[in-house]
């Protein structure tokens, strides 16, 4: 997911005022991916993305942002040598992570309104790296823990697997 090239996408926005009237017409589901700084308690979201798809399949618009890191935190060697996000990009083209997480929560909320489902590999993780990142910058994010529109990947694979 680290690549930030989005010249392919359609559309390229942000959660800037997000609220229902941006969100595309004929949304149906958000399929959305962290990368993190690592994988432990003290860990936070360093990239979010995702794409606002339609019943079909096809993308309405996108979101693919790199976070600044809140200050004590550090990069994970292991998860640099995955995602290939460095301490320059962050600092370079990061941005402030309590401010989008402000535009996450009202986009969040806007879509459960409109009953719209968000999927992901693995939700419980990257709902957790969310909440992490709100408590390292004092945030609240209430649509993230109450939306129960969240699928997984993952969980399914599980159920799919074990039949």
């Amino acid at each position: 997911m680290s690549d930030l090239n989005t010249s392919h996408s359609p559309t390229t926005t942000s959660l800037v005022s997000a609220n229902s009237s941006q969100i595309p017409d004929g949304a149906a589901f958000v399929v959305f991916d962290t990368e993190t700084s690592g994988l432990s308690a003290n860990d936070v979201v360093v990239q979010l993305a995702y794409v606002v798809c339609d019943k079909d399949g096809n993308v309405l618009s996108t979101y693919n942002q790199l976070w600044k890191l809140p200050p004590g935190v550090w990069l994970n060697r292991q998860s640099v040598a995955i995602h290939k996000i460095t301490y320059a990009m962050l600092k370079a083209r990061g941005v402030d992570p309590a401010r989008e997480l402000r535009r996450l929560n009202r986009f969040i909320a806007a879509t459960q309104e409109r009953g719209i489902v968000w999927v992901a590999h693995n939700v419980q993780f990257d709902r957790r790296m969310v909440r992490q990142t709100a408590d390292r910058v004092h945030d609240s994010i209430d649509a993230v823990v109450s939306n129960p529109h969240f699928f997984c990947t993952l969980a399914e694979r599980a159920l799919f697997l074990s039949n």
